[in-house]
């Protein structure tokens, strides 16, 4: 991640995500859900996130303490002696302490489909809305309708929202959302038919655009 940093200083990006969520390779570490972690004793939330300290205080030796720098991690790896809904604000300060500039809170599932209800919207809130850190807190993960939006920031405890998934199907929403041209739903279905193609190492695209 040190050279990957170096490379986004140099291209001027205006941050750096770090991805300790869903199936990434980092994931497994916060928890202790791999096979060879759950025959050790059970350690302190601070040693699960040791090799996340060790990167930090690289990548930020590299662009100074100004950069941001986010990371998105699982609320809840749905799996046994993983990432607990209970365990999770431990977790998540001590992520916090290693001197993350953001935390965009995401779970072991990331792409659930069929969101056809308002209800549904916004699945990681429950995770989110548990923290009580001192860096802003980024929602992921079924945003679909402006109005849910707007009342989850009204919260006090969610500072941005991520659109994924949607952005496939219209990739200029957010601009509409904005002029107030788009209808309040995102007309994405979450039928994730659009991660076939990334499967194939092709661009994702919606289906039901072609």
């Amino acid at each position: 991640m040190q050279k990957d940093t170096q490379k986004a200083t140099r291209r001027e990006f205006l941050k750096i995500s770090g991805k300790v969520a869903g199936a990434a390779i980092l994931s497994g570490l916060p928890g202790t859900h791999s096979q060879a972690a759950s025959a050790l004793p059970a350690v302190s939330a601070e040693k699960r996130v040791q090799i996340i300290r060790s990167i930090m205080k690289k990548a930020k030796a590299v662009v100074g303490p100004d950069f941001p720098i986010i990371i998105k991690i699982n609320s809840d790896d749905i799996v046994p002696q993983g990432i607990q809904p209970d365990t999770f604000p431990f977790l998540a300060q001590e992520v916090v302490n290693t001197g993350v500039d953001a935390l965009d809170i995401s779970g072991n599932n990331p792409i659930v489909k069929d969101i056809e209800h308002i209800e549904d919207e916004s699945y990681f809130f429950d995770g989110a809305s548990r923290l009580d850190v001192n860096v802003p807190i980024i929602l992921t993960g079924g945003n679909r309708s402006v109005s849910h939006m707007e009342k989850l920031l009204k919260t006090n405890e969610i500072e941005f929202l991520g659109v994924a998934r949607p952005l496939i199907r219209e990739p200029d929403l957010p601009k509409r959302w904005l002029l107030g041209t788009a209808d309040d739903r995102a007309t994405c279905i979450s039928c994730n038919e659009c991660f076939r193609a990334v499967m194939y190492g092709e661009t994702a695209y919606c289906i039901l655009d072609i």
